[in-house]
This record gives C-alpha cells, structure tokens and sequence, in this order.
C-alpha cells in the first residue's frame, strides 16, 4: 500500500511538472509576473521537469510511510505531497524566470493547508496544523517585512513561496523550519555574492531564493526518516 501511494504521488506530480514545463497558461502566468519565458514543448525540458517533481514528491512520501503510533495522517502526508510537487514546479520556475508567480503559490498554499486541516480535525492531530500554520506565518512575516526594506535583495513572490516552506516543514519541525529557511537565504546571499564577484554585472549575480527555499524545507521533512 506504501509503495502504491508513493508510485501515484510521483507519478501525478511528475505529470503536473510535465504539464508546466509545456503549458501556455503557465508560461502567460510568468510573463504576468514579470519573468521572461518561452514556451518549450521539447521532451527533454518536460521531462526534466517531470523527473525533478516527481523525485521530490516521491521523496517525501516515502520518508512519512512509517507505520506505528508517530505515524502521520494519511491527509496528512497527501498534503505533504502536494507541497513537495508544488515546490519543485515553483522552484524550476524561479530558477529559469526569477519569479514567483502568485496565483500558483496561492493554489499551492490553499490546497496543502486544506488538506492538512482536513487530516487534523481529531484533537490528537491537531498540533500538525498549527504548527504548520504558525511556521508559515512568521516566515512569511518576515520575509515580507525583508522584502519591503531591500526589494532589490528579496520579492514578495520569495516571502509567499517561505510562507509554502514553512506549512510543510512547520507540521514535522516547529523549531527546524525556521533554521531551515535562515540558512537557504544565507547560502542564497553566498551564492550571489560569489557570482558577483565572477560575473559581468548585477544581472548576472542575480540567484533565484526559490531553489534554495525549497531545499531547506525538504531537508526538514526528511530529516523525519532517519
């Protein structure tokens, strides 16, 4: 049953990474965002794509298919993969456009935080929730507070996408989602800096948040299967 449920959450999010690489309606949403964007209907790039959602996704699964008294909810751990497939797709995104489109962040953070309220309703359960709900809060708190004093360093698409990390994160590390996060803009601001230094110009050290985001926030997740 474990290995069905991990097969079909990679297997749907590896479609849904296919679907975005090669959709029109995604790429108008970039461009809305102010990203640059072509639409690219190639196998390779879709596959690529397909490949990294469905690998994170499954990944996540996987790592919450204990069993015993700790084990999680079953809507748990779907919102879980849906927030796993979600942040790969937002992350390829912000790793070829340098933005964050805010309708499919919206749809991401609705759709896990739906799902997780929904697998929490019994009372044993529900500190699941509002961990998650106060992780994502002050992440996207700060982030934001962040942005609107160095706009040019950080955008409010990268405090919504924190504010995603941290519903995620938030359910199995209360005090690990924030580390998590702290150390992906630190290594982020690195990058830059590094790239800054060897490259042409500003435009050329620019360093998407989203990747480094999303790395965080699955090595908080995991980290529950070891």
């Amino acid at each position: 049953m474990q290995t069905i449920a991990i097969a079909v959450s990679a297997s749907a999010a590896g479609c849904l990474g296919w679907y975005c690489r090669a959709s029109t309606r995604v790429t108008n949403l970039v461009r809305a965002a102010g990203g640059h964007r072509q639409v690219h209907e190639d196998r390779l790039s879709c596959s690529r794509w397909a490949l990294a959602a469905g690998l994170a996704t499954g990944g996540v699964v996987a790592s919450q298919s204990g069993r015993g008294p700790g084990a999680l909810p079953p809507l748990v751990v779907s919102s879980l993969a849906v927030w796993a497939g979600a942040l790969a797709i937002l992350a390829l995104i912000d790793q070829e456009s340098l933005v964050l489109p805010t309708k499919l962040v919206r749809a991401a953070l609705i759709v896990a935080t739906g799902l997780l309220a929904a697998g929490t309703l019994g009372a044993a359960q529900r500190h699941y929730l509002w961990q998650g709900a106060t992780t994502a809060c002050v992440a996207g708190v700060f982030f934001a507070a962040w942005a609107a004093v160095n706009p040019r360093g950080l955008g409010f698409g990268d405090a919504r996408m924190a504010c995603l990390v941290g519903v995620g994160a938030g359910v199995l590390s209360f005090s690990g989602a924030p580390v998590a996060l702290s150390c992906s803009a630190l290594v982020a601001g690195l990058v830059g800096r590094y790239r800054l230094r060897h490259s042409l110009g500003p435009e050329g050290a620019a360093v998407a948040l989203g990747p480094f985001l999303a790395v965080g926030g699955y090595m908080v997740v995991m980290a529950r299967a070891f």
